[in-house]
This record gives structure tokens, sequence and C-alpha cells, in this order.
């Protein structure tokens, strides 16, 4: 499989017009800069992100591999599950309408919804493949087990995953799966969402951390980034710039 370059981006629901202009500018020179798969969810932003990327790239279509995500996306204005098949199409009718495309290259199952059978989801996949809508199924964030269910429906092409030397849980059996199964790991945040590289200790104020998702959880508390702060300066000492 050819070697991918990924760009990838949440935005907050309703950000500044400021962070807007910035995420158009990166979007349109990412491919300049060897960037040639580009990554977004009907979650991001609210549907935002994908309104972001029809805007600012997609006039350069050709020279890039597009994905997006379902399942996990906003319901009645929260965050919600919804793997039914119905809710598949519907989502993914909207993100190809925001991405002003009638073609997505790799759409991912973004979550399970443990109350639907991964193998009904992934056949409103099939389905929309078999349609011309996309072009691969992926997974997003899923166990081995469930992997190897829904690739008992259809090839499934890649699975993302997070994968830094500070989060290696796809080790416990996801990498197995994607070996023998033939399919590509998409390992996202592999610098451990910059921490590795000092950035959380610099970006995330207490404005920033009280209002984002990630920041609620137990690898962006106090005693996780003290770690990654020091793994920061001995990583500086003992790997050359």
């Amino acid at each position: 499989m050819q070697r991918l370059r990924e760009v990838g981006g949440q935005c907050r629901l309703d950000p500044p017009l400021h962070l807007l202009g910035r995420g158009a500018h990166l979007g349109q020179r990412s491919p300049d800069h060897g960037c040639t798969l580009l990554d977004t969810a009907a979650l991001y932003g609210g549907g935002e992100n994908e309104r972001l990327r029809g805007r600012a790239v997609m006039h350069r279509r050709s020279e890039f591999t597009l994905a997006s995500k379902c399942v996990l996306d906003m319901i009645d204005g929260t965050r919600g599950l919804d793997g039914s098949p119905a809710a598949i199409a519907g989502t993914l009718d909207r993100a190809m309408a925001r991405l002003g495309t009638d073609h997505i290259d790799f759409y991912h199952l973004y979550r399970l919804d443990r109350r639907v059978p991964v193998k009904e989801s992934a056949g409103a996949l099939v389905r929309a493949k078999d349609a011309g809508k996309i072009g691969a199924i992926g997974l997003s964030e899923m166990g081995a087990a469930t992997i190897r269910r829904a690739r008992a429906t259809h090839p499934i092409a890649a699975v993302q995953s997070e994968y830094s030397p500070m989060s290696r849980k796809g080790e416990a059996g996801v990498l197995t799966a994607c070996r023998e199964l033939g399919i590509a790991l998409v390992a996202f945040s592999p610098v451990a969402r910059g921490c590795s590289q000092g950035w959380c200790t610099t970006i995330l104020t207490p404005t920033v951390t009280s209002t984002a998702p990630r920041c609620r959880c137990p690898r962006t508390s106090s005693p996780w980034l003290t770690c990654c702060s020091r793994a920061t300066r001995w990583q500086a000492r003992v790997i050359p710039p």
C-alpha cells in the first residue's frame, strides 16, 4: 500500500474565525509539503471541519486521499453514537455535501456502537461502496475481536488507532489482527498529541483544559503531563535534533 502522510484535525464547535483561517491555510498548503492523506470526521466541529476541507483544498482533489468517519456524531446537539445503517447512510450523504464531493476514498466507522452488531454497521458501508460513494472501508479505535467480525463481512482496508510511545494499547492485539488480515494501520497522534515534544506543557492553559474533551481524560492529568515533561527532557538529551 502507498505510504500516506496524514493531516487530520478536530475543531471546536463555533471556533473563532481566526482559527478557521489558519485551518484553511494549513489545508491549502498540506499537499505542497507531502501530505497525501487528509482525514476528517462528521463529529469534528459538528461538521465544520468537513466544510473547511471542502472550501480549502477540494480544488486539489487529485493530489490527496480523502478520509472521513461516521457513527460518532453530533446528535440533537450533543456527541452520540449511532451505528445503525440508516444513520450511517445519512451521515455519509451530509459529509459528501459538506465536503463538496460525490466520493470519499476511505470511510471509517469511528467507534463501535454496541447496540448495533458491527456487521450491520459494516454492511451499510459495503452498500455505500457498491453505490460508488466510498472507495474503501475502515475502522477506528476498535479491538481485535471487533476487527475480525467486521472483516468477516467485507475486506477492511485500514484501522485507525492511537499509537505512540505513550499510548501503546494497540500492541495488545490490534497490530496482530491487522498483520494477519492484511489491514493497514493508520497510527494517529504518533507524538502523543504533541506531549512528547513538550506541546502539552505550553498549550494546555486552564481555558483549553476546561473546554476540550481530550483534556478530561487521565492522560492529560497533572501526573501524566509531568511524566511527558520528563520524557521530553530525556529525549532532548539523548536524541540529537
